[in-house]
Order: C-alpha cells, then sequence, then structure tokens
C-alpha cells in the first residue's frame, strides 16, 4: 500500500497441501470491473434487497476464475449470498463452483505435505541468509496479450509465445486452427497441433506432462517461452528466478491472458505451480 493505495498483490496458500506458504506476487492488482458492479446492483434490486455491509470479497469460482461475492440482507436479516464475475458481471450459479481441492492431484498433495514441513523447518531454524548474489534471473520480453473472449486461454497464451518468435497471428486464426470451442474451450491435444498448422508447420510444438525445475529454467535459457496447461487454464512462462539458498524459493515469470480484455503478469511459485499444471507445451 502506499498514501491508501494498492500496489501490489501478494497470494498466500492457507493449505498444507499445496506446498509452499506464498503462490503468486504481482504489482498489478486486478479490481471488479464496472460490469461486475452493475451487475450486483441490479441482483440486489432484483431481489428487494441490500448488500450487508462490508461484505463484499473476491474469491475463485473456477480457478483462476475470481468472482465477486456479497451477502444480501432483507429487514435487517442476511437472506442469501450472490457472486458474479469480476470482469464479465455473468451471475455464478452454486453448479458452476468448482472446489479448488477437486483439481488436485492426491499423490501430488502428499508430497506437498512433505514439501510443507521441510519449508517449514528451514523458515523456523533461521539458518539461510537472503541475498541478491545467492539469486538467479531470467525474463524474456514476451507480450501480454489478453484473452478475448472467456475460453481463449490458450490460443491468446500461444500467441504470446508466438509472437515472440516472430509469427504474427490473430487469437481468431489460433483458435480455429486448435478447433477451439466457444463453450468448453481448447483440448490439451490441439494446442501444439494448432500451433503448428497455424504456422504452416514453420514451428515444432508438442506436449510433455513429466518436467523438472531445470528442464523449465533450460527451455527459457535457450529462449524458448512456453505455455503451461491446467485443468482450466493455459498461460505463457517468460522466465525464472531462483534463490540458490532457499530450495523453494523458485518462481515462474507469467503472461497470464485472464482477465478477459485485461490480462495480468505475475511471479508464481513453482511447487505449487506444481499442483496445477498437467502439461507444458514447448515451440520450438
Amino acid at each position: 500500500m502506499e498514501s491508501g493505495e494498492s500496489k501490489g498483490i501478494i497470494k498466500i496458500w492457507a493449505k498444507k497441501s499445496m506446498g509452499v506458504p506464498i503462490y503468486s506476487a504481482s504489482t498489478h492488482v486486478i479490481e471488479p470491473s464496472d460490469e461486475a458492479k452493475n451487475a450486483l446492483e441490479k441482483l440486489t434490486s432484483e431481489k428487494k434487497a441490500q448488500i450487508y455491509l462490508d461484505s463484499e470479497k473476491m474469491v475463485y469460482y473456477d480457478f483462476p476464475k475470481r468472482a465477486l461475492l456479497v451477502t444480501l440482507r432483507q429487514d435487517g436479516n442476511i437472506v442469501r449470498e450472490v457472486m458474479v464475475d469480476i470482469t464479465t458481471g455473468e451471475p455464478i450459479p452454486a453448479d458452476k463452483v468448482k472446489p479448488f481441492e477437486s483439481m488436485l492431484d492426491k499423490e501430488k498433495m502428499k508430497g506437498a505435505m512433505d514439501l510443507w514441513k521441510r519449508v517449514d523447518e528451514q523458515i523456523i531454524s533461521g539458518k539461510y541468509v537472503v541475498g541478491t548474489k545467492s539469486v538467479n534471473q531470467v525474463t524474456l520480453n514476451v507480450p501480454l496479450f489478453d484473452q478475448e473472449l472467456d475460453t481463449w486461454c490458450a490460443p491468446a497464451s500461444a500467441q504470446m509465445v508466438l509472437n515472440y518468435d516472430g509469427y504474427v497471428y490473430t487469437q481468431g486464426q489460433i483458435a480455429a486452427a486448435m478447433e477451439t470451442d466457444p463453450d468448453t474451450g481448447t483440448e490439451i491435444a490441439k494446442i501444439p497441433t494448432g500451433i503448428e498448422e497455424v504456422t504452416n508447420n514453420q514451428v515444432d510444438s508438442w506436449n510433455d506432462n513429466w518436467w523438472w525445475w531445470s528442464d523449465l529454467t533450460d527451455e527459457i535459457d535457450d529462449d524458448h517461452p512456453f505455455l503451461t496447461i491446467s485443468l482450466t487454464h493455459a498461460r505463457a512462462v517468460r522466465g525464472y528466478k531462483e534463490d540458490t539458498l532457499l530450495f523453494w524459493e523458485k518462481y515462474l515469470y507469467i503472461n497470464d491472458p485472464w482477465p478477459v480484455n485485461e490480462g495480468d503478469v505475475y511471479w508464481t511459485n513453482y511447487y505449487s505451480d506444481q499442483m496445477l499444471d498437467q502439461k507444458i507445451t514447448l515451440v520450438h
């Protein structure tokens, strides 16, 4: 905060099943859009209710998608909670809310619990010194393109990586090549084939479902940004940094095409990100 104004955001996990306490850090603060605020006012008016004082908060409903949630009251009594997407203002019904842990692999969660214990032991011991000499960092100048439609995260992420390599296409062209469904998004298997098709096979692209930290840093060191793919979202990776004295301080530099028509740039912890990512899409 500076003079009462937010200058950035640090996301933390309250769950040990995510492995590390800090998830990401960004200087970009995503605020609810006017569409979201107007949609809430409309819902409140339709239900002849008022928003409960200080009940407004942002929550994940389909990670990483966020909603603006408020508690409504009538005649002084709490009646219900309602939420709308923070960018589009679309009302989010209960059946659209996906519990976060339902996205996590059970075996990965076991490993994350062990990692949390190791991190906790190192923090408590205080047996380390943080300094600039212990930090390695490499970033690539990959442009940020926000996704133009709610289901176009993969086309937008591919657009960033291809643009960095000198291949300029619209998201519509890439979405067509990937056969992106306007309602459900892009099948993971069609992301690399779409990248090759839209470029007329001028690049090679493939999915990999097994990697180590060194594999990712090698890609960046070799001037190859890439995509990470989770169950519901795709993003572009444009860099990394690591603290050689703190084994758990490994971060990827992310160009995230969400929110729609806005996008975001942030550092995300490698270990907690592994809990969400299913594959990486490489482009050479």
